[in-house]
């Protein structure tokens, strides 16, 4: 995720997230199994805009419409959603 061969000094100082998925097939089972996400802050943004015009009841093509309005920037699309003006 981070090249290098060397994990003690390639990981240091990085950013991820932990999370368990319970599908992970270790042989012929699936068992449950802690995986590594890499944290995208752009994924991030365009995560939290989408959660918050679902929650404003916003339709898909509304929710794209504003984010055009705000140049593709999920984040500006983000504030502006939330701004009282």
């Amino acid at each position: 995720m981070f090249g290098g061969q060397n994990i003690d000094t390639a990981w240091v100082g990085k950013t991820i997230t932990l999370f368990v998925d319970h599908n992970v097939k270790y042989g012929s089972k699936i068992v449950s199994g802690l995986r590594i996400r890499l944290i995208d802050p752009k994924q991030d943004a365009v995560t939290a805009f989408w959660t918050a015009a679902r929650k404003m009841g916003l339709t898909q093509q509304e929710g794209l419409d504003h984010v055009k309005e705000c140049g593709g920037d999920f984040e500006k699309a983000l504030v502006a959603l939330n701004s009282p003006f």
